[in-house]
């Protein structure tokens, strides 16, 4: 999401407005359609279940959209990838996967490397804050979290390729 600006008309600065609305809580739920997350869940697992060497990259957005519990450290854990500058044997599992799942990317100068990070685009699936890409193809409204809740739900660890860690 882009920053957020909230402009108060200088003419109703000093207007005395009723507390009571604060009792009132947000609801911050984003709009979401179970067909369209059901659909991106289905696409995601096929591409899952057919690659060779899937890989998971997971970025800030996760954890600002309230996703974390969907998510969780597994043994194959390899480390941080930032572009080239990432840890011994990391930037060559995510470069060398035949289908990377990049949950809640939020690229910057600092986090990828200066720019560094080489995952083609044919090998990547894209889960952002609302929406979902696979090959050119857009799920949106698919927000993350409940997008993970149903890609974990529904995912048979059975039917993904083992992965190896490189040396």
């Amino acid at each position: 999401s882009g920053p957020a600006y909230i402009f108060v008309p200088i003419d109703i600065v000093d207007l005395q407005v009723p507390a009571a609305a604060l009792k009132t809580p947000l609801d911050l739920t984003p709009p979401q359609d179970d067909k369209l997350i059901q659909a991106a869940t289905d696409a995601v697992l096929s591409e899952l279940y057919a690659s060779k060497s899937p890989a998971i990259f997971v970025d800030c957005l996760v954890d600002r959209h309230n996703a974390i519990k969907e998510l969780e450290t597994h043994p194959n854990y390899l480390g941080v990838y930032n572009g080239m500058v990432s840890g011994l044997g990391v930037a060559a599992a995510i470069e060398k996967s035949d289908c990377v799942l990049i949950v809640g990317s939020l690229a910057s100068d600092t986090n990828s490397g200066g720019f560094t990070r080489k995952v083609l685009p044919e090998n990547a699936i894209y889960l952002d804050a609302f929406t979902t890409t696979i090959k050119g193809v857009t799920f949106s409204p698919a927000p993350l979290k409940p997008l993970l809740a149903s890609i974990v739900s529904q995912l048979n660890p059975s039917q993904v390729p083992s992965a190896s860690i490189p040396a």
